[in-house]
Parts: C-alpha cells; structure tokens; sequence
C-alpha cells in the first residue's frame, strides 16, 4: 500500500494530507484535517471512572474501537486478532458502534470471553480519549 501510495502521489495532480507538517513537505498537497480533532489524553480519574463503569479493573489491558461496524473498517480483522489473543490474560478488545457487522461482533462477545461489544454510544466524546 504504501509504495503505491508513493508512487501514484508522484503522478497526481494533487494529494490530500491530514496534517500541516506533512503539507509542508509535499508538493501539491492539500491538507485536509480529520474529521475527529485530536485531544489531550483523559486523565487518570477519568480512565478509572470509564474502566470501572464498563466492568474492567485499573491492570486490565483494553484494545478498543469504536466506529461503524462494516466490511470496510476492518471489523474481520479486528475479531480474529481477539480470537488469536483469547488466551492472553487481561488483554480484553472492546467495540463500540452499529452496522451490518453487528451480528459478527456480538457472537465473537459470546463465543470469547476477552470480547465485550458495548453497542451504540451516543456520546462518543466519552470514549475517544
């Protein structure tokens, strides 16, 4: 992918870039920033309070997503790394969202016990640090 990528941005005309810094060294970049702003990391009283409300004590280690549960977000990927980690202590992988994977998300939750599907979030500002 990304020698592709090196290669094709050679012969456009143009290329979007998500960060000033990278505009800045690329010809003919445009820059077009995320659609999510980046932010400061939660604090530790806020990680303790979201970990406990989720069920997880403070040394459990969480891989998380949250997103629309669809082919093209990787979702497949996603499930058969937890299902490789099944046997790891402590490492548990969390989703969040809906869509047509949902389906595949809730039986690997059942089937595994280092799954736990949360579903919709309606305020994903909760979540993202």
């Amino acid at each position: 992918y990304n020698a592709l990528d090196r290669w094709s941005s050679g012969i456009s005309d143009a290329v979007t870039v998500p960060s000033p810094i990278m505009q800045a060294r690329l010809r003919r970049a445009i820059f077009v920033p995320n659609g999510i702003p980046d932010s400061a990391s939660a604090s530790l009283e806020h990680r303790r309070s979201l970990r406990a409300k989720l069920g997880f004590d403070e040394q459990a280690i969480l891989v998380g997503t949250l997103g629309r549960l669809s082919p093209e977000k990787g979702i497949d990927t996603w499930i058969k790394s937890a299902k490789r980690l099944k046997n790891c202590p402590n490492i548990y992988w969390v989703m969040a969202g809906e869509g047509p994977l949902e389906a595949d998300v809730r039986r690997a939750s059942s089937e595994f016990p280092n799954v736990r599907f949360i579903g919709y979030v309606p305020s994903a500002d909760e979540l993202l640090p």
